[in-house]
């Protein structure tokens, strides 16, 4: 499965543009473990910094109050080879290394900032 990521969709370009959480000056070690991650769920990828600024628009989506059907559903609309399960994982990794308090599982105590 690759990974596109275009900006193609209105919404993922505007969390892009607005999100606090999509400045390239992240947290190095948050970004390295979010591309391990990805590696390991089999989500291949040509360009790893726009992998990243993926993986921090679903945080600022969440942030905003886009409901979890709606952000796979943009992650899916973007990379169409995605199965619901690819962009369920991929959400995941990003919300554990970018938005942990994102997470509604108590998985945001797992990590010290």
């Amino acid at each position: 499965m690759t990974l596109k990521l275009l900006t193609a969709s209105a919404g993922l370009a505007t969390v892009l543009a607005v999100s606090p959480l999509a400045h390239a000056d992240s947290d190095d070690g948050d970004a390295a473990a979010f591309l391990m991650t990805i590696r390991k769920a089999g989500i291949a990828f040509h360009d790893p910094g726009r992998a990243v600024k993926a993986g921090q628009a679903v945080c600022g989506m969440a942030s905003a109050g886009t409901s979890e059907p709606e952000i796979l559903k943009d992650i899916r609309q973007l990379n169409p080879g995605f199965t619901l399960d690819g962009a369920a994982k991929f959400a995941e990794a990003a919300a554990r290394s970018f938005c942990p308090e994102q997470l509604g599982d108590g998985s945001s105590s797992d990590k010290s900032r």
